[in-house]
């Protein structure tokens, strides 16, 4: 029976904290409990023994071992401060001296851990258990008189109570468990597969159809192409998500789009989730659209946007993010930003684009069981506002030069491709805004002369040379066409222009001699 008093106080003092205080039960072992409150600051944890010390040398090694411990725990977990306890429950205190533990020690360099210990032990004369001595901030302060008074007034059936101690603790922490997996596993991954089949299926279609890694393919199948965006063909922010450049691209971009896809589809559910991806993959693209003038394509903005939701995610459940995957998550994100940073042909744009969208994607539409807030109209007003500035801001996009230099390189694209309607198409855009690109010019010139127009393929050649003086191959044109309009003086003239720039032509001297020899 003497044995039973303690391990049944053992057991009280475990449901208090678990139970009523609702603590987290973290580490169990026999007659050892670690609970901890991580719903305060600084993070509290209590390491509850039920073990009888004969020599004070045991407890005191035992007491600094935890204090190691419980900083290791600290660093760890990212905890900024730790207040923790030892509480040892014995029949009887050591024989000889153990007032060391009863002083609070600081642990760490930085002493951010502190530590303290309670003994709990069996008064001789009264019979009753005592604490050895109260401390103001002990966490046994308050449950005192309510535990040690009623235990050592319950002499039979300990057993019995026991058992029911344990059941209700195992209720308790079964209860909170199932609590934290629902919140892991509201969901099923429907759309994340979906989208999975549905991209590699649409890249087997591009690579049937041409090459995932022609810029003339991406083009006609949707990619972010920002001079056609601006045109009107604003799908193309949408259906640029579901192209990829080559086979490596849509390789990584599902593999990482089926981590966490069905992480976030789990948690928000599909409806949810659904919403987080198209938002992040639209305001990313719309972020590349702004700050990157290359052709774009890839579900990296919806994917970063996921990051986004699981990052918000993290905010509203700080402790179990932290405690189950915060670490891991961080530095995946982080690493792929700093990939993004070094490698040049990284959309960087996009990426921080949908990570940003699907932060606030993941505010707008909240976890389940989440109550409505104001946060997710101010969310929704911040979407439609970059929305509505992005749109009555596009004339800027418009009038950058360097669409331009992009509508040339296409053009320049389908002419060898043979494909001179659209690459007519592509220069008329340009040259409809005046633009000072000489290239466009040339090559519109160089269309009109495959027309046999060569006075119109004239006009252009010449306005390409006056915009640019050094544009050698728009003289030898200009010699061509000279020579087909049957004036050799204009012919020799400009092929002389031509060599002037390029004095090491092969062609160029060719060409002149030729022009000399029949003149």
């Amino acid at each position: 029976m003497d044995q039973q008093k303690p391990d049944y106080l053992f057991w009280r003092i475990v449901h208090h904290f678990v139970s009523l205080q609702s603590w987290r039960l973290v580490y169990q072992q026999g007659k050892e409990v670690w609970v901890e409150n991580d719903t305060v600051k600084p993070i509290q944890l209590i390491r509850i023994v039920r073990e009888d010390y004969d020599w004070g040398n045991r407890l005191k090694e035992d007491h600094f071992e935890t204090a190691k411990k419980m900083e290791l725990i600290r660093r760890q977990r990212g905890y900024k401060e730790l207040k923790a306890e030892n509480i040892y429950i014995s029949h009887l205190p050591p024989v000889d001296d153990w007032s060391i533990i009863q002083k609070p020690i600081y642990v760490g360099k930085k002493k951010k851990t502190l530590l303290q210990a309670s003994f709990i032990y069996m008064h001789e004369e009264n019979n009753q258990y005592v604490i050895d001595n109260e401390r103001p901030h002990s966490f046994l302060k308050e449950i005192n008189d309510k535990l040690l008074t009623h235990t050592a007034t319950e002499p039979y059936q300990l057993e019995e109570k026991i058992l029911v101690l344990k059941h209700s603790i195992k209720q308790k922490v079964e209860k909170k468990a199932n609590e934290e997996k629902g919140v892991f596993t509201y969901g099923k991954p429907i759309f994340t597969i979906l989208f999975i089949i549905l991209n590699a299926l649409i890249f087997l279609l591009v690579e049937w159809q041409g090459d995932s890694q022609s810029v003339l393919t991406l083009i006609e199948f949707g990619a972010k192409y920002n001079p056609l965006i601006l045109e009107g063909e604003w799908w193309r922010l949408l259906s640029s998500m579901f192209l990829h450049i080559g086979f490596l691209h849509v390789l990584m971009n599902s593999i990482a789009l089926y981590f966490l896809g069905t992480l976030v589809e789990r948690m928000f559910g599909s409806t949810r989730f659904l919403i987080i991806y198209f938002i992040s993959g639209f305001f990313g693209t719309l972020a590349s659209l702004w700050m990157n003038i290359s052709i774009g394509a890839g579900a990296s903005g919806a994917i970063f946007g996921l990051f986004g939701a699981i990052l918000y995610f993290g905010i509203i459940h700080k402790r179990l993010f932290i405690r189950t995957m915060g670490k891991n998550v961080l530095f995946i994100l982080m690493i792929n930003l700093a990939i993004g940073f070094f490698i040049p042909v990284v959309d960087m744009s996009a990426h921080v684009g949908g990570l940003i969208a699907g932060f606030f994607a993941a505010m707008l539409v909240q976890l389940p069981h989440q109550k409505k807030s104001r946060v997710q109209l101010y969310s929704l007003m911040l979407l439609v506002l970059v929305l509505l500035s992005s749109y009555l801001m596009k004339d800027l996009l418009m009038q950058k030069e360097e669409h331009d230099y992009l509508e040339v390189q296409v053009a320049q694209e389908y002419i060898n491709d043979e494909q001179h309607e659209q690459a007519e198409l592509v220069l008329k855009r340009v040259l409809e805004k005046d633009t000072s690109v000489a290239e466009a010019y040339f090559l519109y010139g160089y269309l009109l002369a495959t027309k046999e127009d060569y006075l119109m393929a004239k006009q252009m050649f010449e306005q390409a040379v006056q915009l640019n003086r050094e544009l050698h191959s728009a003289y030898y044109n200009l010699s061509l066409i000279a020579e087909e309009l049957n004036d050799m003086d204009e012919a020799i003239e400009m092929i002389q222009q031509a060599l002037m720039i390029e004095p090491n032509n092969e062609q160029y001297q060719e060409r002149q001699e030729q022009l000399n020899e029949s003149r």
